[in-house]
């Protein structure tokens, strides 16, 4: 079922994609789905608090108005031209994480397998898929497709602006600036091992 699921075009590559994030970047990302408690732990979260951050703004315009004003439906021209600037400056930084030196990575495999090893039997590194580049290469790349997804659906909606609509925009908009948080979090944390490797 996985395996035919993401050979179709485009939505394969989005399943290929948002899988590999949930699965933490494993190598089993690329064969099966990541079993639930990944879904509950890495997407469930920010998806929640997000909705509900939209729901809130959404009660709080429909208690002070009976229709949509026209700024709320001018609200999804933010995501056409708000997300292709956060878009730009994702992209910039996943092909900046190619140029890092190979010691960095060779360094946070290293801290994985010291933790691994304190927690659990000794195993070389080859036996152990789960490493921090691969989960760093699917924190990447889930950002980014997330807010190219909200671009397509923000060029598409605002000629069929709805209530319902109006909350999807604040949503994916507010859940695209907590994944942009967590990869300038990402970038911070690269940023300052690879500086302290070269000390």
């Amino acid at each position: 079922m996985y395996a035919l699921l993401i050979r179709v075009p485009i939505l394969g590559d989005v399943v290929l994609i948002v899988n590999g994030y949930a699965y933490e970047g494993k190598h089993d990302a690329l064969v099966r789905f990541a079993p639930p408690l990944y879904w509950l732990r890495r997407i469930v979260p920010k998806l929640a608090l997000s909705g509900l951050f939209a729901l809130w703004i959404t009660c709080k315009l429909t208690s002070h108005f009976s229709a949509l004003p026209k700024s709320a439906t001018d609200f999804t021209g933010m995501l056409l031209s708000i997300f292709p600037n956060l878009l730009g400056f994702g992209i910039g930084v996943y092909a900046l994480i190619f140029a890092l030196p190979e010691s960095f990575f060779k360094s946070l495999r290293g801290e994985r397998e010291t933790t691994t090893q304190a927690v659990e039997q000794p195993r070389s590194p080859q036996e152990n898929p789960d490493t921090p580049p691969n989960m760093i290469n699917a924190d990447m790349a889930y950002p980014l497709i997330v807010i190219a997804l909200s671009i397509t659906f923000g060029a598409f909606i605002q000629f069929f602006m709805t209530m319902w609509s109006f909350y999807v925009s604040i949503w994916l908009l507010s859940y695209c600036f907590v994944l942009m948080l967590e990869l300038i979090s990402l970038i911070y944390v690269s940023a300052y091992k690879s500086i302290s490797d070269k000390q």
